[in-house]
């Protein structure tokens, strides 16, 4: 009987244990709940905190898009103005010269009719002369408005710019052989010592120049090169 008493108790005291046990478990599991309650209603703040900042973000960059598209469509018809002007007085000035060129076609009949051989020469030199510059105002016309005339002014630019390149080689060059003859004669001996030449040969004289025509010839050819290849890009960006 004493050995059931005494297992009874140890069951007892087990439950006792049990319990307490619980209801520590109750009160963790209730601080959690409460900690998961806190943390869930600072990320629902903390999301609705980024969703503010974003739809802020998003309509300050919607008006700098729209403020840009004003400006652009401003300048576009600021410059759609400044065209038409510009056409305005480009057929303005055409009308004009027409005009002068049909009143000294006007004089020269009248002084062709006349029969005077220096009016007539010069009444022809006068309308030659209109019609040069009228021919001149429709090329500038045409090179305003034609995109394929501006390619070939920017490609013409290059090559110009190509050929004054290669036409500076020659001042290098020349340069080049200058400080040549200026230092040839002490080039002459250190020439004439190393190829055990005697000292009155004269090709040692002729080391100083060549050397320096060479190393002009040589940056003048960096330049042309450069310039050669600034017209390729320039080319390959026009087309």
């Amino acid at each position: 009987m004493s050995g059931y008493r005494d297992e009874r108790e140890a069951l007892h005291a087990r439950v006792e244990a049990l319990e307490t046990e619980l209801a520590g478990a109750r009160e963790d599991l209730e601080e959690t709940r409460g900690q998961l309650d806190e943390a869930r209603t600072g990320a629902r703040d903390e999301v609705e905190e980024t969703r503010r900042q974003l739809e802020s973000r998003l309509s300050r960059a919607q008006d700098e898009i729209d403020d840009t598209r004003r400006k652009l469509a401003d300048a576009r018809a600021a410059a759609q103005e400044d065209l038409a002007l510009m056409r305005r007085q480009m057929d303005e000035a055409r009308a004009t010269a027409q005009e002068d060129l049909a009143q000294m076609r006007g004089q020269l009949e009248e002084a062709r009719a006349g029969g005077g051989p220096t009016e007539d020469s010069r009444s022809e030199i006068e309308e030659r002369r209109a019609a040069d510059e009228l021919a001149a105002m429709r090329r500038e016309e045409r090179r305003r408005t034609d995109p394929d005339v501006a390619i070939e002014s920017i490609i013409a630019g290059a090559r110009a710019d190509q050929t004054v390149k290669l036409i500076e080689m020659v001042p290098y060059a020349l340069g080049g052989v200058a400080l040549g003859f200026l230092f040839g004669i002490p080039l002459a001996g250190l020439v004439n010592e190393l190829a055990s030449w005697s000292e009155g040969d004269t090709r040692g004289l002729l080391a100083g120049p060549l050397i320096g025509l060479t190393i002009g010839t040589v940056l003048g050819l960096v330049r042309y090169v450069r310039a050669a290849v600034r017209g390729r890009r320039a080319r390959m960006a026009a087309r």
